[in-house]
């Protein structure tokens, strides 16, 4: 129904019924209103309006995420509760590449903002999960589904 509306990166949202009016809003990025067939669109901020880390914690989250990127032929900034980022560790793991695989759950992680803000400032992606190989930046879940079914994958961590 909301993507015929034209909001087709409506994927994940908090639903509520306020008096007599359906709310819908997109993690903090926009409320979305109807009162009896009427929508109204309300923006609400963007994720580069949230606070940032201290330049102490982004230096701290820099040397986290730069070690794993280094030290590791595959890196992975995952959640765990992610289904993409389950089925990207599935993905990698079917490489048998053993200790050669870094990952680091960013909800487990107490520097985990940190660590995912310092990611969109060297990559333009904040999302999860954000795969590296051989420290070169290739993208999410989707991006390593198509190196995979390309056969490109394997060539990458060779």
């Amino acid at each position: 129904m909301f993507r015929d509306a034209g909001f087709p990166f409506l994927n994940h949202y908090h639903a509520g019924h306020l008096s007599g009016r359906c709310c819908l809003s997109y993690v903090g990025i926009f409320t979305l209103s109807t009162d009896f067939g009427n929508v109204a669109y309300s923006h609400m901020g963007s994720f580069a309006s949230r606070p940032q880390a201290s330049p102490e914690k982004m230096s701290a989250a820099k040397a986290v995420a730069e070690e794993l990127i280094a030290k590791n032929v595959v890196a992975i900034f995952s959640k765990s509760y992610c289904p993409y980022c389950v089925r990207a560790k599935r993905a990698i793991s079917e490489l048998n590449l053993g200790d050669k695989v870094g990952i680091i759950e960013l909800d487990h992680d107490k520097n985990g903002p940190a660590i995912q803000d310092y990611l969109l400032s060297k990559t333009g992606q904040r999302t999860v999960p954000n795969i590296f190989i051989k420290e070169k930046h290739i993208g999410g879940s989707s991006d390593l589904a198509s190196l995979q079914a390309s056969g490109e994958l394997s060539k990458l961590v060779a």
